[in-house]
């Protein structure tokens, strides 16, 4: 297996890991302020989503000191990865409870190991991707992860009151303060 390679295994692996134990750190550390921006407050499509970005977001980090100094299109394919593997679970939810009626927990977990996985085979087999390199594809990465970020941050406290932020077992948005 090449060094890019099990670099990708080591980051679907710590990001399912992670991931499901972010789960529960907003509770444990006692609905802490802090924890909230990078853990689910509640039961919400939107908040579930900071399971997949985190971990994956930290391992970028770790995975550009390791190699991807190296990589002009690093942070734009990792950026891309991230938004693919949550477009993947939002997609899927809606899709099989739209069918089904309600969600199930198997069925969830399973989306989002599926979201980690296909963010990591997109990354492994577009790090060399020249494409990527483009300054225009740079920037509007760039924006996005910028949004992002404060989508997280600003939609725990403030979200919108649509669908996708609404927890289905206290009826609730976001953070209640």
């Amino acid at each position: 297996m090449n060094n890019r390679k099990c670099w990708q295994v080591a980051g679907a692996l710590f990001s399912l890991v992670v991931g499901s134990l972010l789960h529960f750190v907003y509770d444990w550390s006692g609905q802490n302020t802090l924890v909230s921006y990078f853990s689910p407050v509640n039961e919400s499509v939107w908040e579930h989503l900071k399971l997949l970005f985190v971990p994956i977001f930290f391992f970028t980090i770790i995975e550009y000191l390791a190699y991807g100094k190296e990589l002009e299109q690093f942070f734009p394919v990792k950026i891309v990865s991230m938004v693919i593997g949550m477009l993947f679970v939002v997609v899927s939810f809606y899709t099989y409870t739209g069918i089904m009626g309600d969600s199930f927990v198997p069925v969830d977990i399973a989306l989002f190991s599926i979201g980690i996985l296909i963010a990591y085979i997109f990354s492994y087999r577009n790090l060399e991707n020249v494409r990527f390199q483009s300054p225009i594809i740079k920037l509007v990465t760039g924006i996005l992860l910028a949004l992002l970020l404060l989508a997280f941050f600003f939609f725990t406290t403030s979200p919108p009151h649509l669908p996708i932020f609404q927890d289905p077992l206290t009826l609730t948005y976001g953070r209640t303060i």
